[in-house]
């Protein structure tokens, strides 16, 4: 069963009550029960949200990833489970034990495979480009995959949002919703990542210093492409506004509940992730070569 998104977008107060989460909102004098094992994600939109001690601790034996969000509404922090498996110290020294070598390798993986999946998108919308993506995606090599992620990007924006789009941070629309998008699918792999064991900071290819968070960076990259097909195809809806409505961003929370390609198979996005995250233990326990990463299906 998946666990659900908790989103709370009012003020109100949140404690612990026998197991679940009792949210008083402010303004109003019913309270709500949310039973935490059913929890997944909790997000916190109010700058007028309070907690109690004892729910943040009961929300982290449960592996609940909560997320804060500023001003913009935008997940900004996360808090994660420092122990997220027993086997945690065990797998943290597989992780400093990784050749740079092996990294490139990977590296190259996770290129390819995110090239193959912007192709998909494209081909998905019927935009041209498909098949150019795809033999870019072939000429990747260690030596060059950086150098080939970055004119796949060039390409694929301009074919699938016009020559005249910018990808940015801080860009016009559609840039915000692409950037909620983003850090939702952030926190899911995060959260995924941890409870493995796996140290965030120690990447396979991100490593600035000051980044907690650079194997997940490397790991979301493939995934990116399921929220660029979300934004394009409701693109009439994200053109105008910096901000996103509530109903917008529950486009990005069903997002992990969609369907995708993995193993060959028809899987929930939400179990790509986990898949993902068990085949890099794999590999680093030398049982497996390639990092197992969803493709987009009709």
């Amino acid at each position: 069963m998946m666990k659900k998104t908790l989103c709370i977008n009012n003020p109100g107060h949140l404690q612990l009550c026998e197991g679940y989460i009792l949210y008083t909102p402010k303004e109003q004098k019913v309270k709500k029960e949310i039973p935490i094992q059913d929890i997944a994600y909790l997000i916190l939109e109010h700058p007028h949200i309070t907690l109690s001690q004892s729910l943040l601790v009961a929300l982290t034996k449960a592996k609940v990833a909560v997320m804060a969000c500023d001003e913009k509404h935008l997940p900004i922090g996360l808090m994660l489970p420092i122990v997220g498996h027993c086997l945690q110290a065990e797998r943290v020294r597989y992780q400093c034990t990784l050749s740079e070598e092996r990294k490139a390798l990977l590296w190259q993986q996770i290129i390819r495979a995110k090239i193959n999946n912007q192709a998909d998108v494209l081909k998905q919308v019927t935009k041209k480009g498909s098949h150019y993506l795809r033999e870019v995606s072939q000429s990747v090599s260690t030596d060059n995959a950086t150098h080939k992620e970055a004119q796949a990007a060039r390409y694929y924006w301009g074919c699938l949002f016009g020559s005249q789009f910018r990808r940015e941070r801080l860009g016009r629309p559609p840039n915000p919703a692409l950037n909620y998008g983003y850090a939702l699918l952030r926190s899911a792999i995060a959260r995924a990542l941890a409870c493995q064991g796996l140290n965030l900071s120690m990447g396979i290819h991100h490593h600035n210093r000051y980044n907690p968070f650079a194997l997940v960076d490397d790991m979301m990259e493939p995934y990116r492409s399921f929220v660029d097909l979300i934004v394009y195809q409701r693109q009439g809806e994200f053109s105008s506004n910096d901000q996103l409505t509530q109903p917008q961003k529950r486009l990005f929370i069903d997002l992990l509940a969609q369907q995708c390609g993995a193993k060959k198979e028809v899987v929930k996005l939400y179990q790509a992730i986990g898949l993902t995250a068990s085949s890099y233990i794999h590999i680093l326990q030398a049982k497996r070569k390639n990092i197992l990463f969803p493709y987009i299906i009709s």
